[in-house]
């Protein structure tokens, strides 16, 4: 199945306090909010990302020692937890690499991050090397175009599975199969810009009074993703269930 995550960042929204429950994408950068809040939110599982673009706009320095050890301890003791990513470091994809295979060797299977702007034939190695990866760095990209960059990844090496990083747009996800994708938009358009993607399928301009309706509306949007997340399990089931057979 595709798996839609909802990314979460700082304190969880009363929306996810009830079910049915999403899966979630914590940001490393954001673990102890999220551990503070956890007995209360609703959720199915996680998959941990490194917080690399949080560390990115905000100066933040990531060390993967700690995060290796972090995820560790998931691993270990966490069964929600079901996937990390690796920890990249966005516009060094040498250090990128070498902080994946820190955490391969030291027996962390992170999914490796490939970004837009990485050499071309990293993303050989990598569909080669690691049983999963993400595509990453398309943010800001219109539609058409991360669209089409995310069709070449996926004409040179699907059937690897594949996650998406910031990928929710319905025309990409109803075009590309991909394993697994997360969004933060589902909390960040109605907080910034007042837009609730559950109103017509789709970014709607339409403007609704947050603070009047602030959690039932959240709520709905978490609604949308989750049948969302049905949508594409039953529109890709025999490409998904051929890629599994593959591994």
């Amino acid at each position: 199945m595709t798996t839609v995550r909802l990314a979460l960042a700082r304190t969880p929204p009363e929306a996810l306090t009830k079910e049915p429950s999403p899966a979630l994408l914590i940001s490393y950068a954001y673990w102890k909010s999220f551990e503070s809040n956890r007995d209360v939110v609703r959720f199915t599982n996680y998959s941990l990302d490194s917080g690399a673009y949080t560390a990115w706009t905000s100066g933040l320095v990531i060390d993967v020692e700690e995060y290796a050890d972090h995820c560790e301890r998931l691993i270990a003791t966490d069964p929600q937890c079901v996937e990390v990513f690796s920890l990249d470091v966005i516009g060094d994809w040498k250090a990128t690499m070498k902080n994946t295979e820190y955490l391969w060797a030291r027996g962390i299977p992170a999914v490796p991050v490939y970004h837009r702007d990485d050499p071309e034939d990293m993303l050989h190695v990598l569909a080669k090397e690691y049983p999963k990866i993400s595509l990453g760095g398309a943010v800001g990209l219109r539609p058409k175009a991360k669209k089409a960059w995310m069709a070449q990844c996926f004409a040179r090496v699907y059937p690897k599975r594949i996650h998406g990083l910031g990928v929710v747009t319905r025309d990409i996800l109803f075009s590309l199969p991909f394993d697994s994708v997360d969004a933060s938009s589902w909390i960040q358009g109605p907080e910034r810009f007042g837009s609730w993607v559950y109103l017509n399928g789709k970014a709607s301009q339409t403007k609704i009074h947050y603070r009047d309706h602030k959690e039932d509306l959240v709520r709905c949007e978490v609604e949308y993703y989750m049948r969302l997340q049905n949508q594409l399990e039953n529109y890709w089931a025999k490409d998904l269930e051929m890629v599994r057979g593959l591994e």
